[in-house]
């Protein structure tokens, strides 16, 4: 598409069978590579970073009008990048998805190893792609680390 700003990754992304920790690691660090590459910003996967990674929506996408013209694995490298940073940081850990625009969640368990919470960082995404301008990915993780930390998923 003319105007839009695309982040090349190998086809090869996705191995069959591999598991959603592995696939989204990659993903994440193919994330990082491309950012640098093609907009000279550092993702380094900290929490700081997300901001890094708001301007880098806004300077690339935030003028598309749509969330389907941004190719699907330029969205999900973003997600993987959000949640990467979300399984460094908690003891949360990525289990396999549903769907190609939901690969991977991030599970949280209880002290009795049962599902607390399941998280998705492609959601966040898809509402910073969607209104760009208006959502602040930032402002988002620090909601949702308060959260975390108010049900005693930190």
């Amino acid at each position: 598409m003319e105007g839009h700003t695309r982040l090349s990754f190998e086809d090869a992304v996705m191995v069959e069978g591999e598991p959603a920790w592995k696939r989204m690691g990659k993903i994440a660090r193919l994330c990082s590579a491309a950012v640098e590459r093609h907009f000279g910003e550092t993702l380094d996967f900290t929490p700081e970073s997300i901001k890094v990674l708001d301007r880098v929506i806004l300077s690339g996408w935030g003028k598309t009008k749509r969330i389907d013209e941004i190719p699907l694995h330029v969205r999900l490298s973003f997600g993987a990048y959000v949640g990467e940073i979300l399984v460094r940081k908690t003891p949360g850990r990525w289990v396999s998805g549903l769907n190609e625009e939901e690969p991977a969640s991030i599970l949280f368990l209880d002290d009795k190893d049962e599902a607390l919470v399941n998280i998705s960082p492609f959601l966040m995404v898809r509402e910073k792609l969607a209104n760009p301008w208006k959502y602040d990915l930032s402002l988002a993780w620090a909601v949702l680390d308060q959260k975390l930390k108010e049900i005693g998923a930190r």
